[in-house]
């Protein structure tokens, strides 16, 4: 009895000191911006109004293009901030769309009610293919401005239309940070080789010979420098999973990154949200025909299914122009060479996988196993109520209307990717017992895919656990969709410049950026963070269970797109 006694003595200390270490992360994570700001919760928040722009006019006569730009829930602290990525197409009278490159000296912002405090600023990118818009000062609200761009004559002869286009970002700030994981409590190669349970899969480490496993911890960046991989000491590598019957292999570590391939030390422009469908629409019917049947996805079956069935609304009509009954719902379907076309149309890049972690981590010290919201569990019953019934089947909160809600932080719905048929229990899934278990909204487009953008910051009351959200604000990086990254272990990804798009695509519907393109056509790519398909483990900050792809044109229901930019100023 006393044997006994002391068992659930210690268990019971061990869920609290669980419980004392949720607390103390969401009470640091307030803390910490307090000096700054009084209500702390944008950052970590969705708010009713996307991104949206009304009342583009054109006055010919002065050459002037005016236009409101207005979103909600928007924050500054120094300089950590949410913005908006904002350029413009102009459509001739035969049809064609062009891109605008924009005069930094021609751009002004006016509050659209003077009266508040939410005065903002506008930057235009150095090459001109667009411009960072947001809040001047410290503070937080909902934004709304006119913007006025003074033109050329010859920059309005033979318009048709103009049409401003945007994408809600977080400012990712310049600084050093810390890649891949902890040791942990076991043997690296004893934690890398026992399953889920070992999760982060294949992470970065400092390599050292005389080390057990030669891990020598977490990789340090400083710079932008050259980084070396290999077996050297010091230097970047990693070792992959042994998972028999699993591709686990993340590409050979060894190599240089040179100075130019950007590592996150330098700042970035981030979009806050994968791209959503309605993005993706906009995209499709700026094109022409040749460049349109080149990115579209439509037709697709997978495992013998619609794209409908995965949640894409996507549909084109007779004459061409594409629709979406689910404007805010992320876009899936996205292949390697969608994701750079959409880039280089919008004037954005993929992110690395060194950045991909800088967004999740920010400057805070690793921690063992975290996922991408900074700690390393999911919930805890008795304390995370947010996420309580995380695992159990049925319906979620809401009814499904475009504003639904869920009471999670990471994934809705899930099934088996080894078929389409209903595994689940209240365990959860029958091919993975200890993952989420499938879950619905009532009504709605049903099937199994992404949930609406930004659907976990809607209760999550400012808090970032309960948000899902990366260090920095960014939504979903664990879960929807999965992140395509420009991976380190290929020398396809390490040629990789950081280059941005020029708003112009091929006449064949390609990026033409030269960094971007492969070694020999053999294309390379990674998958980072989770998605609503596979197992919440990968939703892990350090996770590279998917770190060497090379299947370019493969379109799939958990793969979506998030673009940045490096930042300017």
């Amino acid at each position: 009895r006393l044997l006994l006694l002391l068992i659930f003595v210690i268990s019971c200390n061990s869920q609290n000191d669980k419980k004392d270490r949720l607390n103390q992360f969401a009470e640091n994570e307030i803390k910490d911006r307090k000096d700054s700001l009084e209500i702390i919760d944008n950052r970590y928040f969705t708010g009713k109004q996307y991104l949206s722009f009304s009342k583009i006019e054109l006055n010919e006569t002065r050459f002037e293009l005016t236009f409101e730009i207005q979103w909600d829930a928007s924050w500054r602290n120094g300089d950590e901030y949410d913005a908006a990525w904002t350029f413009i197409k102009k459509r001739m009278n035969d049809g064609s769309w062009k891109h605008l490159i924009i005069n930094p000296k021609a751009v002004k912002i006016e509050s659209h009610n003077p009266s508040n405090d939410s005065e903002g600023i506008v930057r235009v990118s150095p090459d001109g293919v667009g411009m960072i818009i947001n809040r001047l000062r410290d503070g937080q609200g909902n934004n709304h401005w006119k913007i006025r761009v003074t033109l050329t004559k010859s920059e309005i002869e033979d318009i048709k239309e103009f049409r401003v286009f945007g994408l809600e970002m977080v400012h990712v700030t310049k600084g050093p940070f810390e890649l891949g994981t902890l040791k942990g409590e076991r043997d690296r190669r004893e934690v890398l080789t026992q399953g889920a349970g070992g999760a982060p899969y294949d992470p970065f480490f400092t390599y050292k010979s005389d080390a057990k496993n030669n891990y020598g911890g977490v990789f340090k960046v400083n710079s932008e420098e050259t980084i070396n991989i290999g077996k050297q000491d010091g230097n970047l590598y990693w070792i992959d999973a042994n998972i028999p019957g699993t591709n686990t292999f993340s590409g050979i570590p060894e190599g240089q990154l040179s100075p130019e391939f950007p590592k996150g030390v330098k700042g970035f422009y981030q979009m806050k949200y994968e791209l959503s469908q309605q993005e993706y629409c906009d995209f499709l019917n700026t094109l022409t025909r040749e460049q349109q049947e080149a990115r579209d996805f439509t037709k697709i079956m997978e495992f013998k299914r619609p794209i409908s069935d995965y949640r894409n609304m996507i549909t084109k009509d007779g004459s061409g122009y594409y629709s979406t009954t689910r404007p805010n719902r992320p876009c899936n379907f996205i292949s390697w060479l969608d994701g750079q076309a959409y880039a280089d149309w919008a004037g954005l890049r993929h992110m690395t996988e060194l950045e991909f972690e800088k967004s999740c981590r920010g400057p805070n010290k690793a921690v063992y196993r975290e996922y991408v919201w900074g700690v390393n569990e999911i919930r805890d019953k008795s304390n995370m109520r947010y996420v309580e019934g995380f695992y159990e089947d049925g319906n979620l909160i809401s009814e499904e209307t475009g504003d639904e809600v869920t009471d999670g932080n990471i994934h809705a719905s899930m099934f088996s990717y080894k078929n389409f048929i209903d595994v689940c229990t209240r365990q959860g899934n029958f091919y993975d017992p200890s993952s989420v278990g499938c879950r619905s909204f009532k009504g709605g487009d049903g099937g199994r895919g992404p949930v609406r953008k930004g659907i976990f910051g809607v209760t999550s009351d400012g808090n970032r656990i309960k948000a899902g959200a990366t260090y920095f604000g960014a939504m979903e990086m664990g879960g929807n969709l999965q992140e395509p990254v420009v991976t380190i272990g290929h020398p396809s990804g390490r040629k990789f410049k950081g280059t941005h798009g020029n708003g112009i695509l091929t006449e064949k519907g390609f990026a033409d950026n030269e960094d971007w393109q492969p070694v020999k056509n053999d294309y390379a790519f990674a998958g980072r963070g989770g998605c609503w398909k596979f197992h919440e483990n990968h939703a892990r900050t350090a996770d590279r269970f998917k770190g060497l792809r090379q299947n370019e044109k493969r379109r799939a229901s958990h793969i979506g797109f998030r673009g940045v930019r490096t930042s300017w100023n």
